[in-house]
């Protein structure tokens, strides 16, 4: 979660400073070009971010559903009781 939160971070903030530049954020007088280049490069690289979202999400769910001994409950229960630390005894 960590890489999706950082790429997405890193291209929001030079989307910004690039606006808030105009067209001198788009010469190589600066350097937010080549980081505008990069940054991109990166998010090309790791794949789209939800595709990532989507195997974390997996990954915690099966974690709750292991660390529960009840398959008979719904999932948003258990991710409530995960979460929450309910006890439903």
């Amino acid at each position: 979660m960590i890489k999706v939160f950082a790429t997405e971070m890193a291209g929001d903030v030079t989307d910004k400073a690039m606006q808030s530049f105009g067209a001198m954020g788009m010469t190589q007088e600066l350097p937010l070009f080549l980081m505008s280049q990069r940054i991109r490069r990166s998010l090309i690289y790791e794949g789209p971010t939800e595709a990532q979202r989507m195997v974390v999400a997996r990954q915690t769910l099966r974690s709750i559903r292991r660390s529960e001994r009840r398959p008979a409950l719904g999932l948003h229960v258990l991710i409530i009781h995960h979460f929450m630390g309910t006890n439903f005894s």
